[in-house]
């Protein structure tokens, strides 16, 4: 809605909520990048996030798209530095303390990385 600077984004971005990353793969993390820089391009100054956590602050499109980008890269990070899903959940739970939906968050650590202990 460019008259209103306004942006509906469907499952592209995440407002304060765990992204959904099971399945997920280093290409379709890219591609996912390449999604939120194509939302991003749209200039809009807000943005009705598909998830979105019923406690965030607003629903500003530069710090939305933002927050998924910086959340992508330290998942990719945490995954690299992981060897079984709690070292991944505890990882992002601490760098992401408030989010909301951890069970995204907790299945897409044990389809990545299997159920060990």
């Amino acid at each position: 809605m460019p008259d209103l600077s306004l942006v509906v984004s469907g499952d592209a971005v995440y407002n304060q909520t765990h992204m959904w990353l099971s399945r997920s793969t280093p290409d379709s993390r890219a591609s996912w990048l390449q999604a939120l820089d194509t939302v991003a391009g749209l200039g809009a100054d807000t943005l009705i996030a598909g998830h979105r956590n019923p406690l965030a602050a607003d629903d500003d499109a530069r710090r939305q798209i933002g927050d998924c980008r910086r959340y992508i890269a330290d998942f990719e990070t945490a995954l690299a530095r992981s060897s079984a899903p709690a070292e991944l959940i505890d990882q992002m739970t601490a760098a992401y303390p408030d989010f909301a939906n951890p069970y995204t968050l907790w299945v897409a650590a044990y389809d990545l990385l299997g159920a060990k202990a």
